[in-house]
């Protein structure tokens, strides 16, 4: 994504009186690196995901001296917020949650939310209905 589209969706959170709780950058391990500097961030992957981009992003984030903790979700799994925490077991020091895929998103963010830690939507795509 573009500086300038950046730049846009950080004004009109400002806009929005939202600027302290959400905020966009265009490199996801400067953001993750911003947020839990030297820490330990729970990263919840689709199966596909993982795969795909996943061990190279992990990689990126070991170099960065975070740590992370992948949890990958097993394809067609039913997760709703009773049964989460028996999929994704997150360990209390963790300092904060980065996804990818907007069908976990719900869970991502009800798992920041438990721990009150931030959460990093990383996108992949050009569609940022519901960001927001």
């Amino acid at each position: 994504m573009n500086k300038n589209i950046i730049n846009n969706f950080n004004e009109y959170a400002k806009e929005l009186g939202i600027q302290d709780s959400v905020c966009f950058f265009d490199d996801s391990i400067y953001a993750v690196k911003k947020v839990a500097p030297y820490g330990k961030v729970a990263v919840i992957y689709s199966k596909s995901s993982f795969y795909s981009f996943g061990r190279q992003f992990t990689d990126k984030l070991k170099v960065s001296d975070i740590k992370p903790i992948n949890f990958i979700m097993p394809e067609l799994a039913v997760l709703n917020f009773e049964s989460v925490f028996d999929v994704i077991g997150v360990p209390e020091d963790v300092r904060a949650v980065v996804f990818f895929d907007s069908d976990i998103k719900d869970i991502a963010y009800y798992i920041a939310t438990i721990f009150r830690i931030p959460c990093i939507f990383v996108m992949r795509g050009g569609s940022v209905n519901g960001i927001l």
